[in-house]
């Protein structure tokens, strides 16, 4: 979680926070060493910025993790009611980035010998094997002893756990008249989302529009991407990792998303009219 003195940034992971986050720092010259020292000397930091490192409190494996990845519920109280940033990305493109990205591997969702007993061959999972794991045990380890009464996918589970005040609650009382209601509206914080796929402009012009010269945020138009996987930059090609079956699923699991982002509906339409009977 990134603390500007303009704002909250969320880091939602693979949507592009790590580029906010690189962003931000030189924006505030987070990095310069003379605030490196502040901080190490437990003093106040002057670059109107503050990263904070936190438990990750939605995972039920392995335990006492901490990381960048803060909820609006870890808001410091004296932001709780300033401005909230953060990153969305198309559904389907980001089970690809995540899958390709590889981090699940070495932090699992389950103890090794427990995924080895459905998949023998883990690690090496193929898309489809990968997108019934994160819906299983990706699921099971973010819910603990909550039990949705409909059908939702890791990634809804995962969104509504970062910016709910009290997903506990929705989740367990999730259903089908909820969904189709959006009645989870109502439980969402006020975030502004910016889009992962247009991702420098839309953060410039939210940064110009938080305060900051333009003169001062001129480079992110220019800025390039980070945390990428080795080899596998530019646009993800949905049609070679979905089949008309498996893009459907994921389209009905992860609902929620594409009813709150509607503008992700088109490409999962276009890969579904792609992929049809296959």
């Amino acid at each position: 979680m990134i603390i500007t003195d303009r704002f909250v940034a969320i880091n939602l992971p693979k949507t592009g926070s790590s580029f906010v986050r690189r962003v931000l720092k030189q924006l505030h010259s987070y990095e310069a060493v003379h605030n490196r020292l502040l901080r190490w000397a437990g003093l106040a930091d002057r670059s109107g910025m503050v990263e904070l490192i936190l438990p990750v409190i939605d995972r039920q494996y392995p335990p006492n993790r901490t990381g960048q990845h803060g909820t609006v519920r870890q808001i410091p109280g004296s932001h709780r009611d300033g401005p909230i940033m953060s990153v969305v990305r198309n559904p389907l493109e980001r089970y690809v980035s995540t899958y390709r990205f590889g981090w699940w591997k070495k932090n699992p969702h389950a103890p090794v010998e427990e995924l080895l007993q459905v998949y023998p061959s883990y690690p090496d999972l193929a898309f489809g094997e990968y997108i019934e794991m994160m819906n299983t045990f990706g699921k099971r380890n973010r819910l603990g002893d909550m039990q949705p009464r409909t059908d939702v996918g890791f990634q809804t589970i995962q969104f509504l756990q970062f910016f709910c005040e009290d997903p506990k609650r929705l989740l367990s009382n999730l259903n089908d008249d909820a969904v189709e209601q959006q009645h989870y509206r109502e439980a969402l914080a006020e975030v502004t989302f910016l889009h992962q796929e247009r991702l420098n402009e839309e953060l410039h012009d939210f940064l110009v529009k938080s305060g900051y010269p333009e003169e001062d945020v001129a480079f992110v138009l220019q800025a390039r991407p980070v945390n990428v996987t080795p080899g596998k930059a530019g646009k993800v090609d949905l049609a070679a990792h979905y089949s008309g079956a498996l893009a459907r699923q994921v389209i009905q699991q992860e609902r929620v998303l594409f009813d709150l982002f509607p503008e992700y509906r088109a490409p999962a339409q276009n890969l579904l009219e792609l992929r049809g009977g296959i």
